[in-house]
């Protein structure tokens, strides 16, 4: 007589261990994913649940295959299997942006925690307890989760009830092996609570697997979603810019045209300026004829008009009359600064007011290339605005220094000092002091002056002088704007 051994088509320690090898290829695959798309936050605690859930399988493989039994691994393994459930359900939940109670998920994790050293300790032969509360906390687990896809309406709604069902599914296989390993650890037979635990584990596996799709594919329509919106966003920018560009287009014709209207305005405008001019100029030579010879005095007045008007004619024709570049509007030459002073000088030449000009040429100084018509003006304008805005019995003092780096040329005077607040405003167009109402002025003489030495890369400083009135510096790098050699060298 044979005897009939029973036999069942799964083992149980190749269930596990089949568990277990799923669920470490989850985990490589969900740290790939993670890795890839790092901006999906939440994908670092399902890589985790699947890594510690992984590890908790394979010390209940080696349990199986090493016929382990110690408390400590037992312990272990049902650690790691829960509190990584516990992970991925809040990774699910924070994934899908549905709000969960962590206190209720901590709650779990802090009883099986506690729950388990004392189950081995007080009872460690009733198996049946320990697989009936292992299956009730991971029922609560995954009905938590239920909650989560049932109050999501972001992902498809086919792909939610499909994610429902799977879970309700497990919660059904995680009841019925409770009831029948109550009957099966009552009864002496070890071969049916094998069988159970292998049938039970390979569903597992395959609820795992169809879970782990079913990830993949809210993750694909989350990165879809994404995209769908940087693309609606990135719409919206061109549209945005192509409105601006209408816009600039539009303020550009206008400039254009306005600019045009300005061009208009300023050849009849030099036209006008030339024809006075040129009639002063040709009194003045007259004036000279008729005198001949003029008294000194006259005669000095006259060369001064007569040199006004000149430099007034050459500046219109180079900024009014023609539209030229900045290269063809300066005209750069070797620059004798005590020449500059006494051009400055003769604008001034039989005024009354000429007297109180102090002229301190330097004994020497370096070649400068610069346009003398342009920086004779500059030093006009800032002794004008010294003669005007000092007191009538205060002398003006105009100076010149140099050093390796620049030339520095200064008007001084002892007028009326400016408010504070107002210092870093002057030399803006069309401003002037609130203490110089009294004086004549446009407010252009500064601007003006600015303007010219930008041409030069010059600038000019205004500071208020500690004895009183205001010092106008004058900074011009050096060499200046010729780049020919010097035929000649200052004094």
């Amino acid at each position: 007589m044979f005897e009939v051994v029973p036999r069942s088509m799964l083992d149980l320690s190749t269930s596990v261990l089949g568990v277990t090898v799923t669920l470490f290829l989850q985990t490589l695959t969900w740290l790939l994913v993670w890795l890839t798309q790092r901006h999906l936050h939440e994908l670092k605690f399902i890589v985790a649940a699947f890594a510690v859930m992984s590890l908790g399988m394979l010390l209940l493989a080696l349990r199986y295959y090493l016929d382990l039994h110690d408390g400590l691994v037992v312990l272990a393994l049902n650690y790691a299997i829960h509190i990584g459930l516990a992970l991925f359900v809040i990774g699910v939940a924070r994934f899908l942006g549905q709000p969960i109670s962590l206190a209720l998920v901590l709650g779990n994790i802090v009883f099986v925690i506690l729950f388990w050293p004392a189950a081995l300790i007080l009872d460690p032969w009733n198996v049946a307890l320990r697989v009936l509360i292992s299956d009730l906390i991971c029922t609560l687990l995954l009905t938590v989760l239920v909650r989560v896809f049932l109050d999501n309406r972001d992902q498809p709604r086919l792909l939610r009830w499909i994610a429902i069902l799977v879970l309700v599914v497990d919660i059904a296989a995680l009841s019925l092996r409770s009831v029948i390993a109550m009957q099966y650890w009552d009864a002496p037979d070890a071969f049916g609570q094998a069988v159970m635990q292998a049938w039970y584990f390979f569903f597992f596996n395959i609820f795992i697997v169809i879970l782990h799709l079913l990830l993949l594919l809210l993750v694909g329509v989350r990165l879809t979603a994404d995209l769908r919106q940087k693309n609606e966003a990135l719409t919206q920018e061109v549209q945005e810019r192509r409105r601006l560009q209408a816009q600039l287009s539009t303020s550009l014709e206008a400039e254009q045209t306005l600019l045009e209207e300005q061009r208009q305005l300023l050849r009849i405008v030099s036209h006008e300026f030339r024809t006075p001019l040129a009639v002063i100029d040709r009194a003045t030579e007259m004036i000279g004829i008729l005198m001949t010879p003029p008294p000194a005095p006259i005669a000095r007045r006259l060369d001064s008009i007569h040199d006004a008007t000149g430099r007034l004619q050459t500046l219109i024709n180079r900024f009014l009359v023609s539209e030229q570049t900045a290269e063809r509007l300066v005209q750069a030459a070797w620059i004798d600064v005590p020449e500059l002073f006494a051009a400055a000088a003769r604008s001034f030449a039989g005024l009354d007011q000429a007297k109180r000009l102090r002229f301190e040429p330097p004994a020497k100084m370096a070649p400068y290339g610069g346009d003398t018509d342009m920086l004779t003006t500059v030093l006009t304008i800032l002794i004008d605005n010294a003669l005007k805005y000092a007191s009538a019995d205060t002398p003006v003092t105009i100076g010149a220094d140099c050093d390796p780096a620049a030339i520095r040329l200064w008007v001084r005077d002892r007028g009326m000092s400016l408010p504070a607040a107002e210092m870093a405003m002057l030399g803006r167009r069309f401003f002037r002091g609130s203490n110089s109402q009294t004086a004549s002025g446009s407010g252009l003489g500064l601007y003006i002056a600015r303007r010219l030495l930008e041409y030069h890369q010059g600038q000019l400083t205004l500071r208020a002088m500690p004895e009183g009135g205001l010092e106008a510096l004058v900074i011009l790098p050096l060499p200046g704007l010729c780049v020919t050699e010097p035929q000649w060298s200052a004094p």
